[in-house]
């Protein structure tokens, strides 16, 4: 029950901090949110054309001024350039296969992934050989910039610290892996929050 509990908030901060890809949060485009949608979801695997549309659609806000329809032309424009078609196996249909230079912008804790998917994306990054860390992340808008201040909240580090000298404490069993990752990628977030505060300083 603790480490459930314990699961519950971490990865509740993590998409307090991390997740930006929003125009109304942070200053990015209906693009750069199109792109932060299909890389997540070929990250984990090939999509056909049509997986990979109907994806690229689910971004959050992602409408036209005009018309209110999905900007189907932007999504297919998208995954052209994130990601190579390649002709499967046994004469079925093309897939889409994520590029190399968008595997390090994956996160395995991204926010549409469930628990599962989570899982899979930390495999898959060990398949790869290839670092699912920390991407730069956007500024946040003026009336989020508050957020901020949990990065630097003592009563978090505390919790943390405290969590992680459970974690590593042979006489504590009831520490999950999944957890651990959680935690050591929150203060990964954390640490590259202060390197911003202090470059821009």
């Amino acid at each position: 029950v603790v480490a459930t509990n314990t699961e519950i908030f971490l990865r509740t901060m993590l998409h307090v901090l991390g997740e930006r890809y929003d125009y109304c949060v942070s200053d990015v485009s209906e693009r750069d949110c199109i792109v932060r949608n299909l890389s997540h979801a070929l990250f984990l695997r090939p999509l056909a054309h049509s997986e990979a549309m109907k994806e690229g659609r689910s971004t959050p806000l992602l409408f036209t001024n005009s018309t209110g329809e999905k900007n189907e032309s932007l999504v297919d424009e998208v995954l052209r350039d994130i990601a190579t078609r390649q002709t499967a196996r046994g004469g079925h249909a093309a897939e889409y296969h994520l590029k190399k230079e968008y595997n390090d912008r994956c996160t395995p804790f991204f926010s549409h992934y469930a628990k599962g998917m989570e899982s899979k994306a930390h495999l898959r990054s060990r398949e790869l050989k290839s670092h699912v860390g920390l991407p730069c992340l956007p500024p946040l808008c003026d009336r989020f910039r508050s957020l901020l201040a949990l990065a630097s909240c003592d009563m978090l580090h505390s919790t943390l610290v405290h969590w992680l000298s459970k974690a590593v404490n042979p006489n504590y069993d009831n520490w999950r892996e999944h957890t651990i990752h959680q935690m050591v990628y929150l203060v990964g977030l954390i640490s590259l929050e202060e390197e911003c505060y202090i470059k821009g300083a």
